[in-house]
């Protein structure tokens, strides 16, 4: 079943309907042709610039209909004395599959609003709707909410574009808990597939990234989260055509603290067949691989910041096979080494790095050289000639003498004026070509 993303982002110089009341408090209504469901933006109040930035997933279905949709712009009286319908301020309408085309990404539309008394513009995007997987990565410089009794405890969770019966947030999948970090890594996956719950489509909220400190049994907290910040993702981060890795922002009471990295992993649409597929093990390698090299990276930082304060490491010891094949753990068992030659009063080693065996070097294979085809050669084109003109007899009807105009029938059937040349009387003839 197909469907389809529209972005609303804004409107420009709307009219202004409320006079000497202020100004238009525009919103936006979307109706798909063929059926009943009618969705509409926020109100933007006293503005005839508006800018709304929401999305919309909208179902054609299986009726054969046209998919047209039909984006009217309407200021909204709710509350006012004197006028209580909405004012028509202008529509657009089009064919979201011609629109889209056979592309996935998004579309810009800059579209000119019609009807009675209609004026500005309509800012949208749309795109085919695909489901897609998001990696919780890692996230940096949390906020610390355990104070002196040590560093939060975090996971992340997924929640929103569907708002669930009863108004809550739909959840889309929590990461496990990191114990005492406020540099945390995850690498857990989570499939996003909003058609699977929203199968007439509607408004969808924004996907937020919500960060919590875990207080479980044995804490002397009340509470069993605490909130570390949260991450808005924007619309064309979540629904993007390609592949992509972003860091995102936390925000704690106004303010940034942190921020979590994710990667987005657009699926194929919605009845297009999948060029590449992957079996479950295989993601299953990549992300514990990506998991590895996040554990690994924070590791060397820990162990740099305790070798600038020579306090004893850790002890973590990899075979002499590991630490050749991975060089950050070979960095890991040089850093280690370190600390434990500074924490007995020795010298440290002086090589940090573990000798690695020579690459072979392969010399690149001759490139084959292109062949070329001869370029045609351009035949002249040479115009038909027009046709002669003809030469005809022409005798003065009366009453017309010299300098007057007659009409000639030509032999093609064609009525052509002439003029009757000077010295040329009634009765007398005189020749004429015609074309």
């Amino acid at each position: 079943m197909s469907a389809y993303l529209v972005h609303v982002k804004s409107a420009e110089k709307l009219r202004n309907a409320d006079g000497f009341f202020g100004k238009s408090d525009p919103y936006v209504r979307l109706h798909l042709n063929g059926t009943s469901d009618k969705f509409t933006t926020k109100i933007i109040a006293n503005d005839l610039n508006p800018k709304w930035d929401e999305c919309f997933l909208i179902v054609p279905g299986n009726t054969g209909a046209v998919p047209s949709l039909a984006c009217t712009v309407w200021d909204s009286d709710k509350g006012i004395v004197v006028d209580g319908s909405d004012d028509f301020l202008g529509g657009h309408e089009f064919n979201l599959a011609e629109q889209v085309g056979e592309t996935n990404g998004w579309r810009e539309m800059r579209a000119v609003l019609n009807g009675h008394k209609a004026k500005g513009f309509l800012n949208l995007a749309v795109k085919r709707y695909c489901a897609l997987s998001i990696t919780l990565d890692s996230a940096r410089k949390l906020r610390n909410a355990d104070g002196m009794f040590g560093k939060s405890d975090p996971f992340a969770r997924l929640v929103g574009l569907v708002e669930e019966a009863g108004g809550s947030k739909a959840q889309w999948g929590t990461t496990k808990v990191v114990k005492n970090q406020l540099n945390p890594v995850w690498g857990e996956s989570f499939t996003i597939d909003v058609l699977h719950r929203m199968s007439r489509g509607g408004r969808l909220r924004r996907l937020q990234i919500a960060v919590k400190d875990y207080d479980g049994p044995g804490t002397f907290s009340s509470a069993k989260e605490d909130d570390l910040g949260t991450a808005n993702v924007p619309w064309r981060e979540l629904f993007s055509a390609e592949p992509r890795r972003t860091t995102l922002g936390l925000k704690f009471k106004g303010s940034e603290k942190g921020s979590v990295n994710v990667a987005i992993t657009p699926a194929a649409p919605p009845g297009a067949a999948s060029t590449k597929p992957q079996a479950a093990g295989e993601r299953l390698s990549a992300a514990e691989e990506r998991v590895r090299e996040l554990e690994a990276a924070v590791r060397i930082k820990e162990l740099e910041e305790r070798l600038s304060r020579s306090v004893s490491p850790v002890s973590q010891r990899q075979s002499a096979e590991d630490l050749q094949q991975d060089p950050q753990q070979a960095r890991i068992r040089a850093l280690e080494e370190q600390l434990a030659a500074a924490s007995m009063g020795s010298s440290p080693p002086q090589q940090l790095y573990p000798a690695v065996a020579p690459q072979p070097t392969y010399a690149p294979a001759p490139m084959p050289q292109p062949t070329y085809a001869p370029a045609p050669v351009p035949q002249p084109y040479y115009p038909p000639a027009p046709p002669a003109p003809a030469l005809l007899s022409v005798r003065v009807p009366a009453g017309y003498g010299p300098g007057m105009q007659i009409i000639v029938r030509t032999p093609a059937g064609q009525q052509v004026p002439v003029q009757i040349p000077q010295g040329v009387f009634q009765g007398m003839e005189f020749r004429v070509q015609v074309s």
